[in-house]
């Protein structure tokens, strides 16, 4: 080589110097340089490995040796050193372009840094967010909207929030699945309140409803959504569902009420202590909240485990309460018994149905502990004659329940009537509970003789459900009834507070309106007062300024209050103002399910025979029918098993006892009998049915007999103690058909 210019190629690698500076470099692979003397070329080369040497005169004789690393690209295959090679000619184009490219890199930076000032600022986004956003461009770009979509995230309640939180940003996102991610976040809520939350997610569209589930509408939106909210909102979201969830809320208050000390165990439970003599078999009592759960097995291992760690380990001799919102299976109440057989670990669902009851009339105490003895003890829970409410008493009527809550609803007052025991007052009771309706249920057996009672304890009734239920909600003053003068002020009084509650509603969700439930109202029928009376509470039902929102569910015995014109020489007001609804005996497939459930609540299950029998036996009458279980499990040791020749000795006994409610209720012995056109009806179709109307009321008899007895099937009918199938009338309940032709016609069965 010279001082000259030169190329050459030795091999595959070729070689350029050009003023003491040398290039070297391999086919697919960019050139290396080094520089040796500036005035003189290198002369020859030799790669040994990865070193190149470079031959260069230094005049005379003398020739300078330099050695010079090649690097570790030198070997890598051609593809991969084409890649190289391109890489440092796009260095070379920009190093000879160095100024215009600075000068657009920085307007590129400038512009980039212009949009994303204008999407943190006005969108408020934490510098941490802005970070994590810059090299996600899509993100970025998308985030432009987070504060609209921020807001509307806000407008949720703490659920509805926390399942956007913790929904996948990408994928299908189905209802049980993010049921069990918020309950192992400590968020208390059901399948029904989960569905709601996703629903009003969906309509201010933050989700998207697909089949089968839900996808989020701005997933690029969600993960910016955490991050601005941090780590700890799932926390504290989780902790306001349940101090937010009415059965949180309403079982510390109920055990609170009952003289227990209650403190948060977990977030599923509380642990309760009390000095209290009436508790000191319990304290300290752990409590489980179980919203929209089955007693199942799962169920009951995280139940024994969480009274476990509460309770310091040893469950044996301890009881454990769980609160319900739905009914339990009876297999699941037959777990009850052997954990207690078992383990002597004594596990009391305690329906919160219950719960709201006893609050609404003050007698927590007293509910708490006749539930639990319940369970500790051997109660028969078939044997109760006050009304029932609660979701492990009241069985069936679901259809009845319905209609009833969309006529009330609908501001439709309602006449129910039927047999006593049939269920009315429990009714009553179950639907105070179910209706969204502030309730006020008045029973008129404790009925003396004044108007005053009546809308006193409308009222109160009124003023306790909302102060249940809205805590917060600022409600009128309630009249001093002992300051207004006579009849008509007091009903001009509440008149006027009927209004003024309604008026306060308005502001609540849905604007609900006011019910009033009056039990027993034949007691009213016909009295002096009952005039007064009718017209005030049809006054109130009919006032525009109620607009609807206002309604009576009444219950009696009979529906003449609704059918009679007059009463002497005055109208009757509440003639043809209600609705009629018999309410008559249970489906016997209902029958069926109180029965075993209620025995799986006492340790009792029945054999397929003896189940039948007395399902049959009771015609579905629900204290007909309980009455008979009752005997079947007398002396019946827990748990245990009530087989065919136990429920048919039980059926005998009752059918032999003097007073039993044959004789007492349906016959009415003490008042020797009933009417004689319907004592008549009875006997006949004891003798043989079913019988055609023709047949039952022969239609030769004179006008006003069979008018007579015309009127007699149909209070029959109403009162559900017979009934028309396809051939002809017969007897509702066949046990009563049994006892008529024993006991009145005294026929051989």
């Amino acid at each position: 080589m010279t001082d000259a210019p030169t190329k050459v190629t030795f091999g595959e690698t070729r070689l350029a110097a050009v003023g003491g500076r040398i290039s070297l470099s391999r086919p697919g692979m960019g050139w290396l340089r080094w520089a040796l003397y500036r005035e003189q070329a290198p002369q020859a080369i030799h790669i040994h490995g990865r070193t190149a040497t470079l031959y260069a005169s230094a005049g005379a004789a003398m020739m300078l040796r330099a050695e010079v690393p090649l690097p570790l690209i030198w070997n890598l295959p051609t593809p991969y050193l084409a890649l190289v090679a391109a890489i440092w000619r796009a260095i070379d184009w920009a190093g000879a372009n160095a100024l215009p490219l600075s000068i657009g890199l920085g307007l590129a930076l400038l512009v980039f840094g212009f949009y994303t000032a204008s999407v943190a600022i006005p969108n408020r986004l934490r510098p941490a967010t802005v970070l994590w956003l810059l090299p996600r461009p899509r993100h970025l770009l998308a985030a432009s909207g987070y504060r609209d979509y921020a807001r509307r995230w806000a407008e949720g309640d703490a659920l509805e929030q926390l399942a956007l939180l913790l929904a996948p940003a990408e994928g299908p996102l189905t209802l049980e699945g993010l049921l069990s991610v918020l309950r192992r976040q400590g968020a208390l809520c059901d399948e029904e309140g989960l569905h709601l939350a996703l629903e009003s997610l969906a309509r201010r569209g933050l989700l998207i409803r697909e089949d089968g589930g839900w996808r989020p509408a701005q997933p690029l939106l969600l993960p910016v959504l955490r991050r601005e909210q941090g780590r700890q909102a799932p926390v504290r979201l989780a902790r306001r569902t349940r101090e937010e969830h009415p059965l949180h809320a309403g079982t510390r208050r109920f055990l609170e009420a009952a003289g227990f000390t209650v403190r948060e165990a977990d977030p599923f439970g509380f642990l309760c202590t009390s000095p209290d003599r009436l508790w000191e078999d319990l304290s300290p009592l752990y409590i489980r909240l179980a919203p929209g759960r089955s007693l199942d097995l799962e169920a009951f291992r995280e139940l024994r485990e969480a009274a476990r760690n509460a309770c310091g380990g040893d469950l044996r001799g301890r009881a454990a309460l769980v609160v319900i919102d739905r009914p339990p299976r009876a297999g699941d109440l037959h777990q009850i018994f052997a954990l207690r057989a078992q383990e002597e670990f004594t596990v009391v669902p305690v329906p919160y149905s219950l719960m709201t009851g006893a609050l609404l009339e003050g007698r927590e105490r007293e509910a708490l502990r006749e539930q639990v003895d319940r369970y500790v003890g051997r109660a028969d829970l078939y044997d109760i004659t006050a009304a029932v409410t609660d979701v492990l008493s009241f069985f069936g009527r679901s259809a009845l329940l319905a209609d009833l809550r969309l006529r009330l609803t609908a501001g439709r007052s309602v006449l129910l009537f039927g047999l006593r025991k049939v269920g009315k007052s429990s009714l009553l009771g179950r639907l105070r509970e179910e209706v969204p309706w502030p309730v006020a249920l008045v029973d008129l057996e404790g009925y003396t003789g004044g108007l005053s009672y009546v809308y006193e304890e409308a009222l109160r009734g009124w003023t306790a459900a909302l102060h249940l239920a809205h805590p917060g909600l600022e409600l009128p003053d309630l009249p001093d009834w002992d300051e207004l003068p006579d009849a008509g002020a007091r009903a001009h009084a509440f008149h006027r507070s009927v209004v003024g509650l309604l008026e306060r509603l308005t502001a609540l969700p849905g604007r609900p309106g006011l019910l009033l439930f009056l039990d027993e109202i034949d007691l009213v029928f016909g009295r002096p007062e009952y005039l007064d009376f009718a017209a005030v509470l049809r006054s109130v039902a009919e006032d525009p300024h109620c607009g609807g929102r206002f309604a009576l569910l009444a219950a009696g015995l009979e529906p003449t209050m609704n059918r009679k014109d007059r009463m002497g020489e005055d109208r009757n007001p509440f003639y043809r103002f209600f609705g009629e609804v018999p309410l008559g005996p249970l489906d016997l497939e209902d029958a069926r399910t109180m029965v075993v459930s209620i025995g799986g609540q006492m340790g009792v299950a029945y054999d397929g025979d003896a189940l039948t029998l007395l399902v049959e036996a009771g015609g579905g009458h629900p204290f007909l029918t309980r009455q008979l279980c009752s005997r079947a499990v007398r002396g019946l040791e827990r748990p245990g098993r009530v087989d065919g020749e136990r429920a048919r000795r039980a059926v005998e006994a009752y059918l032999r006892e003097p007073r039993n409610y044959m004789a007492e209720t349906l016959w009415g012995v003490d008042a020797g009998g009933p009417p004689p056109e319907e004592a008549d009806l009875l006997r006949s179709l004891a003798r043989q049915q079913p019988q055609p109307t023709d047949v039952l009321i022969p239609p030769d008899l004179h006008p006003d007999r069979r008018r007579r007895y015309d009127l007699a099937l149909e209070h029959l009918r109403d009162q559900g103690i017979t009934r028309e199938g396809e051939g002809g009338w017969e007897l509702t309940l066949p046990l009563y058909r049994r006892w008529l032709r024993r006991y009145v016609l005294n026929l051989n069965e």
